[in-house]
């Protein structure tokens, strides 16, 4: 097992003039830290508009001074967005092949296509969003591999052209997909590139199962790069220094559940509810307005009026929680805070 590092650029509000700076620079210094304490990957998003949840819109350029402060930590795309008006897959082969160079052979190649929210501010048609990233991520590889390079798509037509720089890393480097539905993990393993979940919002058995279906689908895969990429990556959070499962518990201001369908039967909220019951705590528990874009971390109306402490092992534990959502036509967030 190896342990990796996330970084969104998260910088909450209040602002002021240095704000990013100093969310910048800080993160850069912790990243050194990491390199010298033998943390195996830092991976960093591209996301855009995201205000406070992610300031991460141009991941090469800090990923380049990243490569310039380390010496051993291998440096993360997580992800670079490929649908071509996000970014032409000509200049993503350009720049991490650049960065490869200059990171002495680092890089790791991460793909997604982001959330609707975000594909809407570059125009593009989220219906095709998916297709636009599967033509894109078969093509990259090959511009690293063959000189010059000609290409008639359904997307992107490239005439003959020698793409460079070429990555140190031979035949090029390893390649991932970001996985936030099961039917990606299915996705990556026929196209033999690496996963990366998340445990935000999914259970260890549903984990357990994603993982079970990215090995049978890499089975049958049909590899975009010239090498099988079959390593699975799993985000999470957490705290060092805790004796007991409790002592963790204490460190997490809020688990997250996700109840767009039958709250009651939720397995993240029923996970949070057995927690609470076998260690004696009750639940505080509130609900959160999801915009229409159905970005997870997009909050437009704050958090609920409506906010109530629980014993959850009371009979009507499912229906407080019913209850709450129904003030919400759209979807909502379930939020239980443990109390001690």
């Amino acid at each position: 097992m190896k342990f990796d590092l996330l970084y969104e650029l998260q910088m909450p509000k209040p602002h002021d003039e240095r704000s990013e700076y100093r969310c910048y620079h800080e993160a850069l210094e912790q990243i050194v830290l990491a390199d010298r304490l033998g943390f195996d990957t830092v991976w960093e998003v591209e996301h855009h508009f995201l205000t406070e949840f992610a300031h991460s819109s141009a991941p090469e350029v800090f990923l380049s001074a990243v490569a310039q402060h380390t010496k051993r930590i291998r440096i993360g795309h997580g992800v670079v967005l490929l649908p071509h008006q996000f970014n032409h897959p000509i200049r993503v082969a350009e720049r991490v092949a650049a960065l490869d160079i200059m990171s002495d052979g680092r890089v790791e190649f991460g793909t997604g296509r982001s959330s609707q929210y975000e594909q809407g501010g570059f125009e593009i048609n989220t219906d095709l969003s998916r297709d636009m990233w599967q033509e894109s991520l078969e093509i990259i590889p090959r511009m690293w591999t063959e000189s010059p390079f000609e290409y008639r798509g359904r997307f992107v037509n490239i005439p003959p052209r020698d793409i460079i720089p070429k990555p140190l890393q031979k035949p090029h480097p390893p390649i991932w997909m970001a996985a936030t539905s099961p039917q990606s993990w299915e996705i990556a393993g026929r196209n033999g590139i690496g996963i990366l979940g998340l445990t935000i919002f999914v259970s260890v058995p549903q984990l357990t199962d994603r993982v079970r279906a990215y090995r049978t689908a890499l089975k049958a895969a049909k590899p975009v790069g010239r090498f099988v990429n079959d390593k699975v990556g799993a985000f999470t959070t957490g705290s060092a220094n805790c004796a007991t499962p409790v002592d963790h518990l204490r460190t997490l201001p809020f688990y997250f559940a996700d109840v767009r369908s039958d709250p009651t039967n939720n397995a993240d909220l029923g996970l949070a509810k057995n927690i609470a019951v076998r260690e004696g705590m009750r639940i505080q528990l509130r609900l959160e307005f999801i915009n229409a874009f159905n970005h997870p971390m997009l909050n437009s109306g704050g958090l609920a009026n409506s906010q109530v402490v629980v014993n959850p092992a009371s009979s009507t534990f499912g229906q407080t929680v019913s209850s709450n959502q129904q003030n919400y036509a759209r979807r909502a967030q379930f939020m239980a805070k443990f109390i001690f």
